[in-house]
């Protein structure tokens, strides 16, 4: 199948230069503006969120979460190249964009981390977290899969990528402590390992269709 479609297309699979995709971002860009747009007049989006961190996302060591900023930026998502590549998927072949995004896509909230010694709750200590990502490059690879009974799109990101947090903290309710940078660079560590563990090959997502 994949010689027939190369052949027919006059792809030159491994050999074509990569394509400029700025057709593409205009595209995609129309749509998260609506997105956001859509976000601003409804907080749909934002009970999703909290629902999800306040149910088994949560350790037990928090109190319930409350969410006091959320933004999806300003900025668009940016498409510099993409190209067909091959692979050793059922078709052989594989699509591959390279994307950049320069943003502050933001997550701000309260809560508190409960003392459970010597009592359950015998103390609370009031924790401000806001979390930006701010930085992403990287090439994302989709490919066809044909051969299973339900075909699918997977999507994964290839490991050379760059992804980058803004994280300010503050603890305590009259001794506050700004920014700690043993908390911050573990909660940056949690994020990077919990993205890598979902979307970054051998991981992926598939979407069936």
């Amino acid at each position: 199948m994949r010689k027939e479609i190369l052949s027919r297309t006059g792809y030159e699979l491994g050999a074509q230069a990569a394509e400029s995709c700025d057709w593409l971002t205009v595209f995609l860009a129309q749509i998260i503006a609506k997105f956001r747009a859509d976000a601003e007049r409804h907080d749909r989006l934002v009970r999703v969120i909290s629902e999800a961190l306040n149910g088994e996302l949560r350790p037990s060591v928090l109190d319930s979460i409350r969410i006091t900023q959320f933004s999806l930026g300003s900025d668009f998502l940016r498409i510099t190249a993409a190209r067909m590549v091959p692979s050793s998927g059922s078709l052989g072949m594989r699509a591959e964009l390279d994307l950049s995004l320069h943003d502050e896509i933001t997550l701000g909230f309260n809560t508190k981390v409960l003392v459970n010694w010597p009592r359950p709750s015998v103390a609370a200590l009031p924790v401000t977290m806001v979390v930006s990502v701010v930085k992403f490059v990287g090439t994302v690879a989709v490919e066809f899969d044909s051969a299973a009974l339900e075909p699918s799109v997977a999507v994964t990101i290839l490991p050379d990528y760059i992804l980058e947090f803004d994280i300010q903290t503050l603890i305590g309710s009259k001794a506050k402590v700004q920014n700690l940078p043993m908390l911050t660079s573990v909660i940056s560590r949690k994020l990077q390992a919990a993205f890598a563990k979902e979307l970054v090959m051998p991981n992926e997502k598939r979407i069936k269709i």
